[in-house]
């Protein structure tokens, strides 16, 4: 079991506007989408609205024959949406993953996971003979620098050098991308720092984080839960690594 109290990290001022979670499986049992549907009257008490996402096949006729006729056909439901009453947050369900979205404020991961927690549970029963394949996080935070930016290392710990003379203008957007792998633990990190175009001595930067576990589980909801602890150490370890503490004061 992992210890949620020392994975907390102290902001008051959470600088994350949009948050994801998923989780992947294998579904070698529930082979017609619409069983899904049969949860549909509790999810609606925790995401009143809700709708199917309909995809359909493109064919092309009489091709070499003269004008092509283009029509839609094997019509088909490809997920379930449902979304909160504010349509801040909103999850979709398919055969083979559950993926969530919170929008706006962010107060900590406890009353981010609490509702999609619930939902789950209500789809178990549904689900139980599948196995988890792989679950994500991903987390874009918005940093704004109000003063002059001489050196970007005294706000971050990763930045672009650039020999002498490439650069002769002022910079006024970039991005950074890496990815880190645990091949032997089938986890890998994607983090992003992008500058998005300034206003008035304002600089806005976007981090993102997104973090996945590709390890396969059986459907036990403390062992998914738990990998997703593990996962929120790991974000919250890179966003306390990236930042300097001059940019952390931010956020306290």
């Amino acid at each position: 079991m992992i210890d949620k109290k020392a994975l907390i990290v102290p902001y008051s001022n959470s600088p994350i506007f949009l948050a994801i979670l998923e989780i992947r499986f294998n579904n070698s049992n529930l082979k017609d989408i619409e069983d899904l549907s049969k949860c549909k009257n509790e999810v609606v008490k925790l995401f009143p609205n809700s709708n199917k996402h309909i995809i359909n096949e493109l064919k092309l006729d009489n091709l070499g024959e003269g004008e092509p006729k283009i029509s839609l056909h094997n019509r088909k439901v490809d997920c379930f949406l449902y979304s909160s009453s504010d349509k801040l947050s909103e999850f979709t369900i398919s055969l083979d993953r559950l993926n969530y979205r919170q929008s706006g404020p962010y107060t900590n991961f406890e009353d981010f996971t609490d509702t999609i927690k619930k939902v789950w549970l209500i789809h178990h029963d549904l689900l139980k003979d599948i196995t988890i394949t792989g679950v994500s996080i991903r987390c874009f935070n918005k940093i704004e620098i109000h003063e002059v930016i001489d050196d970007l290392t005294d706000f971050f710990n990763i930045s672009i050098q650039v020999t002498e003379g490439i650069i002769n203008d002022i910079v006024t957007s970039f991005s950074i991308r890496y990815i880190s792998k645990n091949i032997k633990e089938r986890k890998h990190s994607i983090v992003s720092l992008s500058l998005e175009p300034s206003t008035e001595n304002i600089y806005p930067f976007i981090l993102d984080i997104d973090v996945h576990d590709e390890s396969s589980i059986p459907n036990d909801p403390e062992l998914i839960w738990d990998k997703f602890e593990s996962l929120r150490n790991t974000k919250d370890n890179l966003f306390n690594n990236i930042l300097t503490d001059k940019t952390k004061s931010l956020f306290k």
